[in-house]
């Protein structure tokens, strides 16, 4: 079998392409702009959904998402009922002192409004799915995990407890399964049909191709949602890589990646989830560099370990917060390879609540601590995750101190 080829083959082609990044990245900073200045710049009417309502003395504060995926806050002192989900038209005024173009591709900025009307309900997804189930924590559980529509605050704090957010926080992750469950049915219930018809095509390729179609079908009905965008364009891109049969898992093909996504997107550089995501792939590249002579089974079995124990340090530097029930987060992330599709199969025959008795454990899980990783103690795990690309013995090393560090802070 040819290996795949290298992304670049030198110097000079990985000029070029920067050079290209570069003007791309500008061009599209430049549109973000374009786009600030008619936001912030007059009075005017928008139509936005409430993401999160809150009350804060005597006014409320809300998280507002335009239909552009702009995420603001603004205040109102009316007293309103709760929001949460609904769309509303707003007027937006501007303001002496208007927010930074930084705080903007922050998504993390604040704009005066006034609530103008209450539009009608016509997500009649939510609807379906929230009617399946009478606990309010599994309404928000799998609406989120269907919709991408967040959390309150204080249900996340049980998926926190387990350390299982990433599951329901919609991702390549999950972009990855509908592709490949789509693809698998296709090439399972076409194969006899293919090899006795086609068999001078290839049924993989066009079962991806479809299930490719599947999923930019559901990002669309998901709407503007930047984590879900960013994970189906690294998600094209690696089958790009793949059916061009260029190397994909090469650390230097990963950073290609994020330049790419960087240039299209520029307010990711200041995303957690997007640097989160970079960190997951990064350290799955990592395991399968050192550990590709394992079998199948003990790889499934020990990376769900590796990226849990690997990501933990960031999860403590930016949220701080530790529990025993996260100990349990591998075997739950393994298990949703086939809690996924199932519930989503459930959903679509209107028995979205069945498993709910099943999941209550999830609202039981040990209470959390507070346990900070400094940014010097950040910086040396990621420097030590860096030099364990050239050496093996690094990479134990930096697990090895990782795990004294842990212990001395939870024990």
């Amino acid at each position: 079998m040819i290996a795949p080829a290298p992304l670049f083959i030198s110097y000079k082609e990985r000029i070029v392409a920067f050079i290209v990044l570069l003007l791309i990245f500008v061009g599209t900073l430049t549109k973000e702009y374009l786009r600030y200045t008619r936001l912030i710049g007059s009075k005017q009417r928008i139509t936005a959904q409430v993401i999160y309502q809150y009350k804060k003395g005597r006014k409320w504060v809300l998280k507002l998402k335009t239909t552009d995926g702009d995420l603001f806050y603004t205040t109102s002192y009316e007293d309103l009922k709760n929001l949460r989900g609904r769309w509303v038209e707003v007027l937006i005024f501007s303001t002496k002192k208007p927010p930074s173009f930084l705080d903007f591709l922050k998504q993390s900025f604040y704009l005066p409004s006034y609530l103008l009307s209450l539009l009608p309900e016509k997500d009649k997804v939510i609807t379906s799915i929230q009617q399946q189930h009478q606990d309010p924590f599994f309404k928000q559980l799998f609406t989120a995990l269907f919709t991408a529509f967040p959390m309150e605050r204080d249900k996340r704090e049980y998926l926190s407890r387990w350390g299982v957010n990433h599951l329901v926080a919609i991702s390549g992750f999950h972009l990855s399964l509908i592709s490949s469950f789509v693809s698998f049915l296709i090439i399972f219930s076409l194969k006899p049909f293919w090899e006795k018809f086609f068999p001078y095509l290839n049924l993989t390729f066009y079962a991806i191709l479809i299930s490719l179609g599947v999923v930019f079908g559901y990002v669309f009905f998901l709407g503007a949602v930047p984590s879900v965008i960013r994970s189906l364009v690294m998600l094209v891109l690696g089958v790009l890589l793949y059916f061009r049969h260029l190397k994909l898992l090469s650390f230097e093909t990963l950073f290609w990646v994020v330049l790419i996504v960087l240039a299209l997107f520029p307010s990711f550089l200041f995303s957690v989830g997007f640097w989160f995501s970079v960190s997951g792939v990064f350290l799955i590249y990592l395991f399968l560099h050192h550990f590709s002579n394992l079998s199948r089974w003990k790889q499934f079995l020990f990376i769900h370990f590796f990226l849990f124990f690997g990501m933990l340090p960031l999860s403590l530097y930016f949220f701080k917060g530790f529990s025993f029930s996260m100990l349990f987060s591998p075997f739950l992330t393994m298990l949703f390879y086939l809690f996924y599709p199932l519930e989503l199969l459930l959903h679509l025959l209107g028995y979205g609540g069945a498993l709910d008795p099943l999941l209550s454990f999830l609202k039981e899980g040990s209470e959390m601590v507070r346990v900070e990783f400094s940014f010097l103690e950040l910086f040396l795990y990621l420097l030590g995750l860096f030099f364990s690309i050239f050496f093996r013995f690094i990479l134990y090393l930096t697990a090895f101190a990782l795990g004294v560090d842990l212990i001395h802070k939870i024990a």
